[in-house]
C-alpha cells in the first residue's frame, strides 16, 4: 500500500513544522473527508492520518480512554513515520481540580504509554477554561499540573488576557511547559496574539474567526468553530507559523475549524504554503473545497481508502 499524506514541513532555517487537525471522527466528515460508507474509529483515523502530519486527540478531555484503545490508535498510525500526536488532558485535570498530584493523573498517564513508547507523543495539551485568570492560586495549580504530567512535553493553552503579563509568562515558562498560541476571534479579555510565548515547543491552534457566533451563549461547539479561512488569512497564518518555528525546536499547528472537513482543507493549504509541496487529498474533499485542486495531487487518492 502506498502511503500518502504529509512529511513534516521544513521551512528555511527553522524547526520541523507538523500541520494537522483536532480529532478525526465527526459525522459531517462522512462523504467529504471519509467515504460515506466507512465505519469504525480506527478506519477513520487511518484515512485522516494519511492526509496530515499531526493529530490532536480531544476525546480524552471528555472521558477516559482505555489503554487498549490508545494502543490500537498507535498501531494505526505506525505506517506514518512523520505523524505526531498530541493528547488533550482530561477536563478533571485542566478545569476542575484545585490542585493536581501524580496520583490524580496516574490513569491518564497510563493511557498515554502506548503513544509514548512508540515515539508518537509530541505533547500533552492542557487547555484552561476561558474564564480562568492568572491569580496566584491558578498559577500554583498550573505548576502542580505541569509537575504531575512530567516527563511529557506540556503545552498550556492560556486564554485570558491576564496571562499576558510578563511576570506571569516568566513564572509559567520556568515550569518547562510551552505556551499555545491561538488564532480565534478577538476580544478584550482574550490573550492577545502578540503576547510572548515560552518553552521550546511552538504550538498554534486555529479555532477559526467566526465572531458572528463565537460569543453567543450556549451556541454549541460546531457553530462556534464553523469558519473557512480565506487565502489572505492563510497567507498571514503561514507567516506567523514561520516566525514561531524560527524560535522553536518543533512546531505543531492544529486546525480546529472542523465543521464539514474545513480543518483538513486548512491544514493542506497551510502545509502547501510552507513548503510548496502538493499533498494527496480525496476527490470528495477537493470537490467540496475547489481551491485545493491547484495544491493537491490526484495520484494515490484511491489508496487513501483501501
Amino acid at each position: 500500500m502506498q502511503a500518502s499524506g504529509v512529511a513534516a514541513v521544513h521551512s528555511q532555517a527553522s524547526s520541523p513544522i507538523h500541520v494537522g487537525v483536532a480529532g478525526w471522527s465527526y459525522p459531517d466528515w462522512a462523504g467529504i473527508v471519509h467515504p460515506a460508507s466507512l465505519r469504525g474509529g480506527p478506519r477513520l483515523l487511518e484515512t485522516v492520518a494519511r492526509l496530515v502530519d499531526a493529530i490532536e486527540i480531544n476525546v480524552t478531555f471528555y472521558r477516559p480512554v482505555p489503554v487498549a484503545t490508545v494502543a490500537r490508535w498507535a498501531g494505526v498510525v505506525a505506517e506514518r513515520p512523520g505523524l505526531v500526536i498530541v493528547v488533550k488532558a482530561p477536563r478533571v485535570i485542566s478545569h476542575d481540580a484545585a490542585r493536581v498530584t501524580r496520583d490524580d493523573v496516574a490513569p491518564f498517564q497510563a493511557s498515554l504509554a502506548p503513544l509514548a513508547a512508540c515515539g508518537r507523543l509530541a505533547a500533552v495539551l492542557v487547555q484552561l477554561p476561558v474564564h480562568a485568570r492568572a491569580t496566584s492560586t491558578e498559577i500554583d495549580r498550573l505548576r502542580s499540573i505541569v509537575d504531575a504530567l512530567q516527563p511529557h512535553a506540556i503545552a498550556l493553552e492560556l486564554r485570558h488576557v491576564s496571562f499576558a503579563e510578563p511576570r506571569v509568562l516568566e513564572i509559567l515558562g520556568a515550569t518547562g511547559a510551552s505556551r499555545v498560541h491561538l488564532d480565534w476571534p478577538q476580544a478584550t479579555d482574550h490573550i492577545p496574539d502578540a503576547a510572548p510565548g515560552f518553552g521550546t515547543l511552538g504550538y498554534l491552534r486555529l479555532h477559526g474567526r467566526n465572531d458572528r457566533t463565537w460569543f453567543t451563549p450556549g451556541i454549541g461547539r460546531d457553530a462556534r468553530y464553523d469558519h473557512h479561512y480565506d487565502a489572505p488569512s492563510l497567507d498571514g497564518i503561514a507567516e506567523r507559523i514561520r516566525s514561531l518555528a524560527a524560535t522553536s525546536e518543533r512546531t505543531i499547528v492544529i486546525a480546529n475549524n472542523h465543521p464539514r472537513g474545513q480543518a483538513v482543507a486548512t491544514s493542506l493549504e497551510l502545509a502547501f504554503r510552507l513548503d510548496g509541496q502538493p499533498r494527496a487529498a480525496p476527490a470528495s474533499l477537493v470537490a467540496r473545497y475547489p481551491e485545493l485542486a491547484a495544491i493537491t495531487r490526484p495520484s494515490g487518492q484511491l489508496d487513501l481508502f483501501h
